[in-house]
C-alpha cells in the first residue's frame, strides 16, 4: 500500500450506544490544496473508503485520493492515485464495490482537442491498480448526466451530445471490461433535450430514462436492442430529477431532484420526490419546503432509503444561485429520516459555522448514517481551499460530543436555533416541521416572549439582559423541544 501524510485530524471520538452500538464520530481532511469528496462506500470490515478529489478550485483535479478509515473514523491507509499526462481530468464521479475485494471509480476526462472520454479505474483490496483504462468516443461536446450501476455489473452512462443533439446510452461491462454505446434518440437538433437518469428495472427487462425536457419524458427502453418502447411523462414542469433508488415493495420506486421556484421574483430550489411504478404512473409526489426567502439544495447521492425509511441530506439556507461552496455565507447540513409516505420521523442541522455541503449520504450495517460534506471556510488563508468533512451519526441523527455553545451538551435539537449565543436576533428553522409556537424564558422562569409561527421565527431579544433563557417548542400533535439561548 501507499500511504501519505496528511493532516487528518479528530474533531469528536467514538461512541456507541445501548441500543443500537452505533459507532459516531466527526473528521475533517484538511490540506493545503482544494479537496473535495464525491463518494464513498462501506466495506465488508466496517471501514468506509472515501474518494478525495484534490487540486485547485480553478483547475481540473489532476489526481485524487482513496482514503481507509475504521468504524470509528481512525485513519487506515490511503492513496493517492496520479494521472497520465495526456489528459485533463475532472473529479472521480462514482465509486462502486462490485464485489468483496474489487472496487471501481469512475472520471471524465479530455484529450488537447478538448475531446471528452471516460477513465474507468478498477483496484482490489490493498489499493493495487487492477485496471485502469480511457475509453469512448471522441466527442468535443457531450455532457455527462448520470451513471448508473446495474444489478449484472455494467456501468450505464447517460451522455447527451450537443453538436447534433443526440444522446446515448454507454455500457461498460466490468467482467470483460468493454464499452459499448447504443444511441437511443436523435432530438432533430432540438437542444435542452437530455437524458439526466437511468432507473434499471430487470424485472422487465428496461431501463426508464428521464430526459430533461419541455415534455417531461421518461423513455421505457429495452435493455437487450435499446429501442424504446414505451414513453411516459412525468411531472412537475419545473421538476429536475436528480437520482432514483428502489421503492420499498416489488414493483415501484423513488425519483428524487430539484424543483425551481420562481414565484418569489428570486430563483429558489426546493428538493421533491415522487414514487412511480413500472408502468409509469405517479403514485405519490412530496416537496420538502422551507419558506419563500431560503433555498435547499440536493445532490444526487443524497437521497437514500435504508429497511423502511427514507433519508436525505440537503444544504439548508443559501442565497447565492448556483450554490458553489466557495460563498462566504454560513450553511448548515440539513438531515430528514421520512417515514415511506412521505411524514417525518425526525430531522437534525448540523455545523452551519461556515459553508457546508453534503454530496454523500450513506446508510451503514450499523444502522446508522455516513454523511460526507465539503467545507468551505472563507477565513482560510488558502484562497478557495475547501476541506472534507465526515460525520458518523446514530439512527436518530447524534454524534457524541456536540458542541453547543451552551455550558452543557446534549442531543442536537430537531429545530435549528442561530446564532447561540446571540445579541439582538435569534432565528429559530423548522425545517420539515410547521406551525409551531415558541416561548422564551428568564432564568427566573419569568415568560419574556411568547408567538406563533408557520414556517421559521426570527425574535428581536436586543432588549433582554445578558443572560441564559430557556425557550420551549411545541404544537398540537404533540411535538415538544426544550433549549437554551444565551443573551450576550
Amino acid at each position: 500500500m501507499k500511504n501519505i501524510n496528511l493532516i487528518f485530524y479528530c474533531v469528536l471520538f467514538l461512541f456507541s450506544t445501548l441500543t443500537t452500538h452505533c459507532q459516531t464520530f466527526e473528521k475533517y481532511y484538511h490540506t493545503s490544496l482544494d479537496d473535495r469528496s464525491s463518494d464513498a462506500i462501506e466495506l465488508n470490515n466496517g471501514s468506509y473508503l472515501i474518494v478525495i478529489n484534490r487540486g485547485d478550485y480553478f483547475t481540473q483535479f489532476g489526481d485524487f485520493l482513496l482514503l481507509n478509515v475504521d468504524s470509528t473514523g481512525q485513519f487506515i491507509d490511503s492513496l493517492v492515485y496520479n494521472s497520465s499526462d495526456n489528459y485533463n481530468y475532472f473529479g472521480v464521479a462514482i465509486l462502486y464495490s462490485i464485489n468483496d475485494s474489487v472496487y471501481i471509480c469512475t472520471r471524465v476526462c479530455e484529450d488537447e482537442n478538448e475531446f471528452h472520454y471516460f477513465n474507468i479505474i478498477k483496484f482490489d483490496n490493498n489499493f493495487n491498480t487492477i485496471l485502469d483504462t480511457i475509453v469512448g468516443s471522441p466527442i468535443a461536446d457531450q455532457y455527462i448526466f448520470y451513471y448508473l450501476l446495474t444489478f449484472d455489473n455494467k456501468i450505464v452512462i447517460n451522455v447527451s451530445e450537443t453538436v447534433n443533439n443526440s444522446f446515448y446510452l454507454y455500457e461498460y461491462d466490468l467482467f470483460i471490461d468493454s464499452l459499448s454505446y447504443h444511441p437511443i434518440i436523435d432530438t432533430g437538433g432540438l437542444i435542452y433535450q437530455w437524458p439526466v437518469i437511468t432507473h434499471d428495472i430487470p424485472d422487465i427487462n428496461r431501463y426508464q430514462v428521464y430526459m430533461f425536457d419541455a415534455y417531461k419524458t421518461i423513455f421505457g427502453v429495452n435493455r437487450i436492442n435499446y429501442t424504446i418502447e414505451e414513453t411516459y411523462s412525468y411531472f412537475p414542469d419545473n421538476f429536475l430529477p436528480k437520482t432514483s433508488v428502489n421503492g420499498f415493495n416489488d414493483s415501484t420506486y423513488l425519483v428524487a431532484g430539484q424543483l425551481t421556484d420562481y414565484s418569489s421574483g428570486d430563483v429558489r430550489f426546493i428538493p421533491a420526490f415522487f414514487e412511480i411504478d413500472f408502468q409509469g404512473n405517479l403514485l405519490s409526489y412530496n416537496e420538502i419546503d422551507l419558506q419563500n426567502d431560503t433555498s435547499t439544495y440536493l445532490t444526487g447521492k443524497c437521497f437514500v432509503t435504508s429497511s423502511d425509511r427514507i433519508y436525505i441530506a440537503e444544504t439548508y439556507n443559501y442565497t447565492n444561485i448556483p450554490p458553489f461552496t466557495i460563498i462566504p455565507e454560513q450553511r448548515w447540513i440539513w438531515l430528514m429520516c421520512l417515514y415511506p409516505d412521505g411524514t417525518l420521523d425526525w430531522q437534525r442541522f448540523y455545523k452551519g459555522e461556515v459553508n457546508y455541503m453534503p454530496y454523500k449520504l450513506l446508510p451503514t450495517n450499523d444502522g446508522g448514517l455516513l454523511i460526507v460534506s465539503n467545507k468551505y471556510d472563507w477565513n482560510d488563508p488558502v484562497p478557495y481551499q475547501r476541506d472534507v468533512h465526515i460525520l458518523k451519526v446514530d439512527s436518530t441523527g447524534w454524534y457524541q460530543g456536540l458542541t453547543t455553545g451552551l455550558p452543557e451538551q446534549t442531543k442536537e435539537n430537531q429545530i435549528l436555533v442561530y446564532p447561540n449565543p446571540a445579541s439582538d436576533y435569534v432565528h429559530f428553522a423548522f425545517g420539515y416541521y410547521s406551525n409551531l409556537q415558541i416561548a422564551i424564558y428568564s432564568s427566573q422562569g419569568q415568560q419574556v416572549f411568547t408567538g406563533q409561527f408557520a414556517k421559521k421565527a426570527t425574535i428581536d431579544i436586543s432588549l433582554l439582559p445578558a443572560g441564559i433563557y430557556t425557550y420551549t417548542i411545541n404544537n398540537d400533535n404533540g411535538f415538544f423541544e426544550r433549549g437554551k439561548i444565551i443573551k450576550q
